[in-house]
Formats: C-alpha cells, structure tokens, sequence
C-alpha cells in the first residue's frame, strides 16, 4: 500500500482531516496486519476499534483546539507515530486547559477517585466488570442522579482510566494557560504541554513559533518571559519553528517523539539529589 508522499504532500495532507483520519486507518491496518501474527485477533479487532475511536475523538479535539496549521500538522503527525509504533492509545488528547496547574490535579483526583468507587465495590462484592459499570451509569443519567455532562466525563473516565489504564499514558494540552504568571500578574498560554497523570514530575512544553510571531523586539521579548516564567513553574519548555515542522514533519515529530519517550521511562525525581547539597551545608 502507497504512504510515501513527499514533505510538501505530507504537510498538506495533515492539514487536511479527513485525510488525516484515512491515513491514521491505513497504519492501523498495518499494524493489524503485524499484529496478528502474534495476537489473540478477537483482541487485535478489540484493540484496533478503540484505537480508531480513539483517534477519531484526538483528531476533532485537534481541529477544534489548534491555532495554526502547522499546529494541527505537528499534532497529528505526532500521532503516527504512536501508531507505528503500536501504540495507538499511547497519547491522550485534552481540550484546552483555562488553570492548568489546577485542572490537572483536578483529573488526578477524579481518577483516584474512580479507583476508590470502584474498589469500594469490589470488597462489597459487586461486580465491578466494565458492562456492570457501565450499566449502572445508564442507569444514573436515565434517574437523573447525573447530569448529562456528568455522564460524559464519568464515562470517559471509566472508559480511558480504568478499562484501558491511560493513567500512565502521555497527556497532550493544547493552548493550556496558566493564569497571573508573568511579574505582571499576566496569565501565559502554551501551544502544547506534555504531562502524565501518574508521573508529576513529566512536564513539558513545546512551542511553535512561527516567523511572523517574532517580527519584533516586543514579540521576541515576551516568548523569552513565557519561556522563563513556565521554566520557574518546572516545566521543561521546547521550541520549534513553523518552518521546520512544514518542511519535514516526519523528522520534527519524530525528534519529539524519541525525547518524549525517553523521558518518560525516567524514575521520578527523588530527595536524593537535594541530600549531598544539604549536607555540605550543614558541614560549613
């Protein structure tokens, strides 16, 4: 099956949705194929219409949420290579954050939350399987005990953290903000911020800097404030052009991808860094 295209062709085509979409079922058909051979294929089927699922609901947060194209190209050729790699649930896709800092513990909490419901079930001996949990939130919407709103985000929640375990999965927000960050009291918004509901420690931001944002000192000043500002909040920050991303983006989503990897699979951060530099000064 042809998809070879050149950089040109490939930067047009994951600009285009539905092309996009066609493109994300023709990998997976590969990756079916691939999988096969070592698969249960009741479960490669399973698998395979979740990720599609999956993708489809990433690819309409991208086009809802993304500010530029090359945002919406960087975005979705990012996600290739998850699912070229066999990992097609292995990023999840957030709409827009207003208070970042706080909408992630937010999410956090609700997980634990689920977790704790559902154990809470399981010692009373219910049944805790994925239909039995799923009826009973039918039930729930149908009573009128949730909200329709309610249903959907439990739903996603039982669907993303408890029957697939995305906890540990990488997170992508776009346009997240970050209210009174600047000494100015400003707020600052991040093209795409990385993170992991069970790692707090993995933060990352990557910007997306076209040419014509930085026609100016003042323009080229501020992305220099942004930048320090989330560094102070411990974010690692990132930076590529729009030029770079347009021209290859198999090349710059891949370059992010082998980092994001990789710092993925680090430990958390410890106390044992900070113990050497305490006990030097407790010497003096």
């Amino acid at each position: 099956m042809p998809l070879l295209y050149n950089n040109e062709q490939l930067s047009n085509i994951l600009n285009d949705k539905q092309l996009t979409l066609d493109m994300a079922k023709a990998f997976l058909n590969i990756m079916k194929k691939e999988l096969v051979e070592n698969q249960d294929s009741r479960f490669v089927n399973i698998y395979l219409e979740a990720a599609e699922a999956h993708f489809t609901r990433l690819l309409n947060i991208i086009w809802a949420c993304a500010e530029s194209p090359i945002e919406r190209i960087f975005m979705s050729s990012l996600y290739m290579n998850f699912i070229r790699n066999h990992e097609p649930l292995g990023l999840v896709i957030t709409a827009p954050m207003a208070n970042t800092v706080q909408n992630m513990e937010e999410l956090r909490l609700s997980i634990n939350d689920m977790k704790a419901a559902i154990r809470s079930r399981q010692l009373t001996g219910d049944d805790i399987s994925f239909p039995a949990l799923l009826r009973d939130l039918d039930c729930a919407v149908e009573t009128k005990e949730i909200s329709p709103v309610q249903y959907d985000l439990n739903l996603h929640l039982l669907w993303c953290y408890h029957f697939w375990g995305l906890a540990d999965a990488l997170h992508l927000t776009p346009q997240a903000s970050f209210p009174n960050t600047l000494s100015s009291k400003r707020g600052v918004r991040a093209d795409l911020l990385f993170w992991v509901p069970n790692k707090r420690d993995f933060k990352v931001i990557v910007e997306c800097d076209s040419y014509q944002y930085h026609e100016n000192n003042k323009s080229f000043d501020y992305d220099r404030q942004r930048s320090r500002a989330l560094q102070l909040l411990g974010f690692k920050v990132l930076q590529y052009s729009g030029g770079e991303i347009f021209r290859d983006p198999i090349r710059a989503s891949y370059e992010l991808y082998d980092y994001l990897s990789d710092e993925i699979e680090k430990p958390e951060a410890n106390k044992m860094d900070a113990e050497p530099i305490s006990s030097s000064l407790k010497e003096d």
